[in-house]
């Protein structure tokens, strides 16, 4: 799966193809070389880089990836981030994006550059907005735009232990999502969260 597919046919982790299937990787791809451990590396604009932490194995990316996938077709999403929450900073380490792009841009963001975020980290509890709002955050804003969507829901990701990521729903047009709609992701997160542990 290391590159784009090519085909409407999409193989998942464990190698079955699935028709029109959307694109769901790890951080680095199924079978690409893991970087070794090291420290954080700033990029600019708030980012920085990060090895993929030492605690990741391929049954948990595997269970993110599948998690990914599920919240963009359950919720006729487009694209699905689930990020590691490591300090203050947010690595990206599963996806789903449409066929031929990601949303993997190779670099972490710092939390506190995004109060948004950093609320729904802190508060446990959803945000949503879209880019029609009457008030955006600048910051949430551009990284909206640079990724092409409109619409954003964030949600906290534990695994085994208080603030361990972040998952992120986004639409390319500026729909909110709906109360329903925010109960049905927050009960997938739970069960990837209880099916990792």
């Amino acid at each position: 799966m290391d590159g784009p597919a090519t085909t409407d046919a999409v193989k998942n982790l464990h190698g079955v193809q699935r028709p029109g299937a959307r694109r769901a990787v790890g951080v680095h791809g199924c079978g690409a070389a893991r970087p070794r451990s090291g420290s954080l590396l700033p990029t600019g604009k708030g980012r920085y880089f990060s090895p993929v932490p030492d605690t990741f194995t391929m049954r948990l990316l595997d269970l993110l990836s599948a998690t990914a996938n599920e919240l963009v077709e359950r919720l006729d999403a487009d694209g699905c981030a689930i990020s590691r929450v490591i300090g203050d900073v947010l690595i990206l380490v599963a996806e789903s994006a449409p066929e031929g792009s990601t949303l993997q841009l190779g670099q972490g963001y710092l939390v506190p550059d995004y109060p948004r975020t950093q609320e729904v980290l802190a508060t446990r509890e959803p945000y949503t907005l879209t880019l029609a709002d009457d008030v955006v955050d600048p910051a949430e804003a551009g990284v909206l735009r640079e990724l092409g969507f409109e619409s954003l829901l964030m949600l906290p990701l534990d695994l085994g232990s208080t603030g361990w990521g972040l998952v992120e729903v986004y639409r390319s047009a500026p729909r909110p999502f709906s109360a329903d709609e925010i109960g049905v992701a927050a009960k997938i997160v739970a069960d990837a969260s209880a099916r990792a542990t």
